[in-house]
């Protein structure tokens, strides 16, 4: 359109902080300038009917769409992902990688940094996404693991260089060797460290968490699960109020606090245990954070409760 300012009417007009029924968003030069009841009159109206109007939506995590994938390395396939995500309303995204060689691997971070800087025609590229290389076996899910690399400065920097500063997040193993002082690093380069296809202890992820690591990557998916006597990686970050958790897409914070007891009987002449009962009780909120799947966002009262019994028979 040609014209420069003019207004959007539609049914309903998702907003930072609420619905809004029967508003008009002017548009001045490109950019939103007003929300309003009361239109000029002096400025065009391009009416919506029923549709309502949202704000674009942002693909953090994505290695590809309609048979175009990030590790084709290909300016074609870039823009075939960014025209397929604009179709959807999706106007940014992160460009995702996954574990392979390593010459692949510098040229698909090589062509992401191209894309950043020369933008294709429909959803923007944001950055590049490292999902991959720097995981452990025991949870590699499609990675290849013939492809793992040492978690160090050297392939980290390289890494860096290929993307010609696009690099925004790094998934990683907390448990490989190294990682505290890669997270530190990441940090330090303004690149977010995340913490996904990992066998890493509760201890571990607190310490990564800690170190500098913003949170889980497709939690319970690709890490070690909660045990009664280890939350293990998704419990840490579910029970870190600071921490991002990947769920669904959905930024999700969680605040739960709880107890656990006990009462075990032993054999008094074999030592072994006769029954043993486990009783965990958790309570607090889940919070989902504002986001245009769920403008406003959404706190979720949660309470859990687990009554276990084992016995010897």
């Amino acid at each position: 359109m040609k014209t420069k300012k003019y207004y959007l009417h539609a049914a309903k007009i998702f907003t930072e902080k609420k619905i809004k029924d029967d508003f008009f968003v002017l548009i001045d030069n490109g950019i939103i300038s007003n929300i309003t009841q009361t239109p000029s009159s002096d400025i065009p109206v391009i009416n919506l009917g029923k549709l309502n109007l949202l704000p674009g939506f942002l693909d953090l995590h994505i290695h590809g769409r309609e048979g175009a994938d990030i590790m084709d390395a290909t300016p074609e396939a870039v823009e075939t992902i960014s025209k397929s995500l604009a179709k959807h309303g999706v106007i940014g995204f992160l460009g995702t990688t996954v574990t392979s060689t390593w010459e692949n691997t510098l040229a698909a971070f090589s062509n992401i940094g191209d894309a950043f800087h020369n933008q294709p025609s429909g959803a923007q590229v944001l950055g590049a996404y490292n999902e991959g290389l720097f995981f452990t076996e025991d949870h590699k899910g499609a990675h290849d693991e013939k492809y793992f690399l040492p978690l160090d400065k050297t392939n980290i920097n390289s890494i860096i260089e290929a993307s010609k500063g696009a690099l925004k997040i790094v998934a990683l193993a907390p448990e490989l060797e190294n990682s505290e002082e890669i997270i530190s690093y990441l940090s330090s380069q303004g690149i977010i460290p995340m913490l996904g296809h990992t066998n890493a202890n509760y201890k571990q992820t607190c310490d990564a968490l800690h170190a500098g690591a913003c949170g889980g990557v497709h939690v319970f998916n690709g890490m070690k699960g909660i045990h009664h006597r280890d939350p293990g990686c998704a419990g840490a970050v579910l029970l870190d109020k600071d921490a991002y958790v990947e769920t669904n897409g959905m930024p999700t914070r969680y605040n739960l606090k709880g107890t656990m007891s006990s009462n075990i009987k032993v054999d008094k002449i074999s030592g072994w245990i006769i029954e043993a009962k486990i009783n965990q009780a958790f309570q607090g909120d889940v919070y989902i954070k504002d986001n245009p799947r769920l403008p406003g966002g959404l706190k979720i009262p949660m309470i859990m409760e687990s009554n276990m019994t084992f016995t010897n028979k």
